[in-house]
Order: C-alpha cells, then structure tokens, then sequence
C-alpha cells in the first residue's frame, strides 16, 4: 500500500468511536452528535471552492469525497494507525468497518460526510488496542531486526524497522500473524509476530525501568549479528566486558567498547528544560512568538529544548517526529519528566505540545498566558480538555 492509499484510510478511518464498535445501525449524524459545527462548515467550504464546489450533493462521487477528505483534511498516517474502509449501500448509508485509534478524525470525517449531505451511517470501526490483545498490549523486538510494514499483505511498503530490544506499542493482531503496532519511535507499521515477545504493562515498565546499553557496533555472537544500536538489558559488568540478557532471556558477555551506557535515571538537560520552561510562567500567548514578550506553544518547547542541547523544528506537527514513545493516550503510566506532550485538535491533527513536569502536571502557553495544567481530575491545575486531546508523548532526551 502506498502512502496515497494510506491517506484514504486514514481519512476513511478514524471513525468510530461515539458509538458502539460493531452491530450498530445506520443513524442521522445529528443524532450521533456529529454536525458540523459553524467553524467546520467554514472550512469545509473553503475546501470545497478550492477543490470540487460541486462534491456537495453527488452520491455517485463518494470516492472523490473521501479522497478530498483523505487529501486536505486527514493526519499522517505515519504516526496514526487507521485502517478503514468505507462503502456506500444502495439505500444511502455509508458502511464503515475497519479499526482506529482516535476519535477526532472520526468526527471530522462524520461531519464531512454530512456536510457533502450523507446522512446515514453505519458504524462498526474497533477502538484500538484492540481487545482481542488481553492484557499484553506491549512487546520487546527480540529478532536482530525486523521490518515494518505499512499494510499486512503485498503490495506493501517498509515503514521502518525495529531493532533487537526495543519497545513496540501493541494495537492488534493479524490473521495474517502479524502485529499492528508503534514502533519506539512512534512509526505505525506491521510487525511480523515472531520478531516480537509480548507483555503486559507490569512487565513492560519493569523492562523499560531496567539499566540497559546500547550496542555501537554489530556484534556477533557466533551464532547471529546483533545490529548496532541494539538494546540490550545490562546485567552486571565483569572488567573490559557488559554482561546484556537478550529479549529471549539468553546472557552473554560484549566487550565495553562495544556499548554505550543507558539512560540514567536523572538527567541533568531535563532539569534544565523544565526550568528554562518554567521561565516563560505568566507569559502572554504570541501566536509564533519565543520569547518572554510573547510565546506559542510550539515556541515554549523548542526554546526549553534547545537549553538542552535538543533543536526541534517549530511546529507542533513537525515537533512530533522527533524522540522516543514515551506514553500513549491509553498508557500514560510511561511519562517522565521533560517528555513532551502532543494533544489533537478538534479536526484530528497534532495542533498542541506542551513539556512534561511530572506528577501528572505539565506547563503549556495557552490563551491568555503560559501556565501548569494537569492530567488529574484531583489538582487544582485540571485540565479537563488537555486530558480528552492528550495523544502521546515523546521522549527527546535519552
């Protein structure tokens, strides 16, 4: 699949969570709460003068709809796992089934359709992670490295590939013997299944808690070639050697030289983030502004990084394709401090950042000024909008 037809399923797809996932019946957009709003209409005008002012109204030009949709209006499929597909029934309703992992493109593509004037929608898109997963919802790659693929079957692209010990983020899994998942930097892809061994959230905290090394070398042990920039849990070390367990539980030793030292527990950048951040507190909001006489968001985060050594582009978008996952919307336990935070807009793109301060607070410049907000419904800094839009979280500094 190439990335065109990802688009279309991204577009198509992320739509489904209102309502239930699967034996639902068509039903009015107005009744699924879906309308489109005054800004949406807006918009959708302004695309539909620009693009096809004559899309509104056709049913026999669903397709170029949907592929309007796809074009103007959908995320990156890079870093979004859709996979759905759409098709209009003889009587008007549009049928959609497939899977999605967030709800506002959903929305957005519902109001669309709308807009465009149909109505009818049969819903039955599964909320990801998929509940067939259970409890084990995390993996460790334990083959040398494997490829990820952006579709389960040919023709297909390799998204990227995934080395030996590192984290993927589990959403479901193939008949095909596949896994959909985030690789650690955040890429959607399929991963064969046999390269990956699966957790639960216990084990996997513990194995991202645990001292690790990074190989700066390939490495062979006789038996296969450990790739640089493998990861490996540290286990001890014995003079000029590291002794590493593999994802298998496998031990042996690699000489020091061949390694460089995990992340350690305390970094003093994050510090230095975080109080750089904490410096713009009170600042009024400047929309493209990065300094204390007016700040953005994306402005606040690329000025407390690059205290740190760390240069991001500007764009909260763009921000989004640096570091490691850290944290997902449904698993948030992973946060640490000086993450940076990403939050969805109501039309289902990357529109937010903000920095991490732990403890379930981050600061953000927010209209009127910067401030701290909170994820827990419990502090008095809640906020209620920043927890719904919350989409993941990306760890620059390792």
């Amino acid at each position: 699949m190439h990335a065109s037809e990802r688009f279309v399923l991204l577009c198509l797809a992320i739509l489904a969570l209102v309502s239930p996932t699967s034996g639902q019946t068509a039903q009015p957009a107005e009744q699924a709460g879906v309308r489109p709003t005054e800004a949406q209409r807006r918009l959708f005008d302004r695309i539909l003068r620009a693009e096809k002012p004559d899309l509104a109204g056709r049913p026999e030009r669903f397709e170029q709809c949907v592929a309007v949709f796809r074009r103007e209006l959908a995320g990156d499929p890079r870093l979004f796992a859709v996979g759905v597909t759409a098709t209009r029934q003889p009587d008007g309703t549009v049928r959609l089934a497939g899977h999605v992992e967030f709800e506002e493109n959903r929305r957005l593509l519902v109001a669309w359709l709308a807009h465009l004037g149909f109505e009818k929608i049969n819903n039955q898109i599964e909320l990801l992670p998929s509940a067939g997963l259970g409890g084990k919802r995390f993996g460790i790659v334990a083959a040398p490295h494997a490829l990820a693929y952006d579709h389960p079957r040919e023709p297909r692209e390799a998204a990227t590939d995934c080395l030996l010990g590192w984290p993927v983020y589990l959403l479901k899994e193939t008949p095909e013997g596949q896994y959909l998942c985030h690789s650690a930097q955040g890429y959607v892809g399929y991963l064969d299944a046999r390269a990956v061994r699966p957790m639960d959230a216990a084990a996997f905290a513990r194995y991202m808690d645990t001292e690790h090394v990074l190989l700066q070398e390939d490495f062979d042990t006789g038996r296969v070639v450990l790739p640089l920039g493998a990861r490996l849990t540290c286990v001890g070390r014995e003079g000029d050697e590291v002794r590493v367990e593999l994802p298998s539980g496998e031990r042996l030793s690699v000489p020091k030289a061949k390694c460089a030292a995990g992340p350690p527990t305390s970094d003093e950048r994050i510090d230095r983030v975080i109080r750089t951040a904490q410096r713009f507190l009170g600042t009024r909001y400047l929309w493209g502004g990065k300094t204390t006489e007016g700040i953005d968001c994306s402005g606040l985060a690329q000025v407390s990084f690059l205290a740190a050594g760390v240069h991001l582009a500007r764009d909260a978008d763009q921000q989004a394709y640096a570091g490691t996952l850290s944290a997902t919307r449904w698993h948030r336990q992973g946060l640490r401090r000086g993450d940076a935070l990403f939050f969805l807009g109501p039309n289902g793109r990357i529109t937010h950042t903000a920095v991490y301060l732990g403890e379930g607070r981050y600061i953000e410049a927010v209209r009127p000024k910067v401030r701290i907000a909170s994820f827990d419904p419990a502090d008095e800094c809640y906020n209620a909008a920043g927890h719904a839009s919350f989409c993941f979280a990306k760890r620059l500094l390792e």
